[in-house]
């Protein structure tokens, strides 16, 4: 006898909802059942009653009204097609652990809090307004908005459409169990010939224990339409199967999974807190949803193309050998960003002067002492700057020479172990705060160690120029990994002008670059590049574009020169200003090797952001330029030698700390301004055409 294939499905997923089982029947009284024959729609939400409940938060318990039929359309994930009254449409997908996922035109919304549900709930309510609405009471009481107001955690939305219920429905795979349980599809039949397969089917179903091998096995059997795309394989089931991409898979699982994180728009990249063992937490995850053997999992440098954070490691999972979900060559990238949400401590708290130890000490004891006191106090980082205090003084080695013969290097001091697994445990902010305004006390206790204290140790109690501590009278300034950029305002405050006044480069350096104490940024560069105009020829290419001499040019001056400029052309969108804006000013970009806003074949501005923030539209003119200054010193000889023999006259030693917990340790490497061997370039730490104030010129120690 030839099985139509579609009761067939039908009869498997109404045979599994024993009318009998209240269990398996929550919403309904066992004595009054209705089966898939009376209310399909009806059917497939008593069956899946997780897909009831968020049909309810995103469309309010009287979602019924609103909606035609519902479908399932794929077994694995079970996704459902939401049929709206208006012929409009939308899916879920059930990703397993009670997790659900929607696609309402197009976009997807992962149900996992409050704030993306009330997203979903907006764009079903836009998918609503379509098409004539229809007469309906609408929800039970007053007016509801998206927000909850009886702090159940649902999140009811309201509307005004109405599509009486029923319809038919496709079925498809068991919400819930980890496998998925049964995967069915196709729509319903009817008549004579349905009955008597119903008979049939039955009576097979009464034996126990019936698989999804004897359920394929039976399907085979069945006539299958000449023109069904349906695909059939053992042991699969009845329609492929329709996964999520590898991300979306990825990103449902470590959900699953208890992990705190989630997926960023953009590349394939999801942003989680892994622990201190990321390798091991994500391969315990792949390997249930792809597979012992058919990935690999390694650390991806930072830097290279695939690393997705300038600030957190990332780790790239492929796919290597093809799967019946996922194709080789797949890849998701993962940024590690454990301890994140810990942030424990602000800036600068951990300064010795926020820690109240600022002042004199004559030896290292009643330094240590002073420092451990001070940070008792401090129930979240305590243990660990004790440990780091500890550590230091016990495990820096001793010098045979005093500083002044200590040569610039790193040396290396062992953590305890429990240090570095308390290190381990924290954020990279609270990390990256310990190593700026703490490393300021870790350095005074290393030297103290290393080279002893003998007329000594003092932290000013002020902000003095370049100097973070003294220890015999040398000036330490200290700084953490590759550190900040040294403020050249500092650099001209610390020097005396008679210490220059005998050399022609350095005093020339020292008169252009004094605007930068009392001016603002972009009218200290300006003035630099008016002093310098022959090495710096673009400054004149800029006074000729606008009509006026260099030494009148301020960002006033050029603002009032841009705004007349658009008004005298007309230019009002982005697009009118940008091809005004190049074609004045292109010359002048292409001269300084630099441009504004956004590159490429047809660089942009943008314009209406500028407005936003201010309307300083000169920054597009001297964002550029500033940073043409410092491209144009760093090339000239001159310059980099006279700012050289300037620093070196401040006797500064400069001592960068480091943490490496992998090898358990920590580096502190000297260096000294007046060493011959140094080299120094002037740099700009962050200036762009948006924030054209933000930063003044400074400069770096390179080596």
């Amino acid at each position: 006898m030839m099985i139509d294939n579609n009761n067939i499905l039908k009869i498997l997923l109404e045979a599994d909802a024993d009318p009998n089982d209240p269990l398996k029947q929550p919403n309904e009284k066992p004595t009054k059942p209705h089966g898939f024959e009376e209310d399909p729609m009806g059917f497939i939400i008593r069956k899946y009653h997780g897909l009831a409940r968020i049909l309810a938060e995103l469309m309010s318990s009287d979602f019924k009204q609103y909606l035609t039929a519902i479908f399932v359309v794929a077994p694995k994930p079970t996704t459902f097609k939401i049929v709206l009254h208006n012929g409009q449409f939308f899916f879920i997908t059930y990703m397993g652990k009670g997790f659900y996922e929607a696609n309402i035109a197009g976009k997807r919304y992962y149900m996992n809090n409050i704030g993306t549900k009330e997203r979903a709930m907006q764009a079903i309510a836009r998918l609503l307004k379509f098409g004539n609405p229809l007469k309906t009471k609408g929800p039970e009481g007053a007016e509801q908005g998206t927000r909850e107001d009886d702090g159940t955690g649902n999140s009811p939305n309201s509307g005004f459409a109405n599509g009486g219920g029923g319809g038919y429905a496709q079925t498809g795979g068991e919400e819930g169990g980890e496998e998925g349980g049964e995967e069915t599809g196709g729509e319903e039949g009817g008549g004579e010939e349905a009955l008597k397969e119903v008979t049939l089917v039955k009576n097979l179903l009464k034996f126990k224990n019936i698989g999804q091998n004897f359920i394929n096995a039976l399907i085979k059997e069945v006539y299958l339409p000449s023109k069904s795309k349906i695909k059939v394989m053992k042991n699969q089931p009845l329609q492929e199967a329709k996964v999520p991409d590898l991300r979306s898979a990825m990103n449902a699982a470590m959900q699953a999974a208890g992990l705190n994180g989630k997926p960023k728009s953009g590349p394939p990249q999801l942003r989680y807190q892994l622990g201190t063992d990321p390798i091991k937490s994500i391969a315990k995850i792949a390997d249930k949803l792809i597979g012992k053997g058919n990935y690999t999992v390694k650390d991806v440098p930072m830097g290279t193309a695939d690393s997705a954070s300038g600030s957190y490691p990332t780790i790239k999972l492929t796919v290597t050998k093809p799967t019946q979900n996922y194709k080789k060559g797949e890849f998701v990238l993962i940024v590690n960003q454990t301890g994140q949400e810990k942030k424990s401590v602000t800036a600068k708290a951990l300064t010795p002067v926020n820690l109240g130890i600022a002042g004199e000490y004559k030896d290292l004891n009643s330094l240590v002492r002073a420092s451990t006191n001070a940070v008792s106090k401090d129930k979240a980082l305590g243990p660990i700057l004790k440990g780091l205090i500890s550590d230091t003084a016990n495990n820096t080695p001793v010098a045979k020479s005093g500083l002044s013969k200590l040569k610039s290097g790193k040396t290396n001091v062992i953590l305890s172990k429990n240090t570095t697994a308390l290190l381990n445990k924290i954020s990279k902010e609270d990390k990256n705060t310990i190593g700026k305004d703490f490393g300021e006390v870790l350095g005074a206790i290393f030297l103290g160690k290393m080279v002893g204290i003998k007329k000594g140790l003092v932290f000013p109690k002020g902000n003095e120029p370049l100097v973070d501590f003294y220890i015999d009278g040398y000036k330490i300034s200290s700084k953490y990994e590759k550190g900040a950029s040294a403020s050249l305002t500092d650099l001209l405050k610390a020097i005396k002008v008679d210490q220059i006044k005998g050399d022609k480069n350095q005093y020339a350096l020292y008169k252009a670059l004094l605007p930068m104490i009392n001016e603002t940024s972009p009218n200290a560069f300006l003035k630099i590049a008016s002093s310098f105009s022959k090495d710096m020829p673009a400054i004149n290419t800029l006074s000729s574009a606008i009509g006026i001499d260099s030494k009148q040019l301020t960002d006033e001056v050029i603002n009032n020169y841009l705004i007349n400029l658009f008004n005298k052309t007309n230019a009002k969108s982005e697009k009118q200003k940008d091809a005004v804006f190049f074609k004045k000013f292109g010359p002048l970009f292409a001269q300084m090797k630099r441009s504004p806003g956004k590159g490429g074949a047809t660089p942009h501005v943008e314009w209406d952001t500028i407005k936003k923030k201010g309307g300083k539209y000169y920054g597009a003119i001297t964002s550029p330029l500033s940073y043409y200054v410092a491209d144009q010193m760093n090339t000239k000889p001159k310059f980099v030698q006279a700012l050289k023999e300037i620093i070196s006259k401040t006797e500064v030693k400069q001592m960068y700390l480091t943490f490496d917990l992998k090898e358990g340790g920590m580096g502190f490497d000297i260096r000294s301004f007046n060493d011959p061997n140094a080299t120094f370039k002037f740099d700009i730490p962050s200036l762009s055409t948006l924030n054209p104030t933000s930063s003044k010129l400074g400069f770096t120690l390179t080596k």
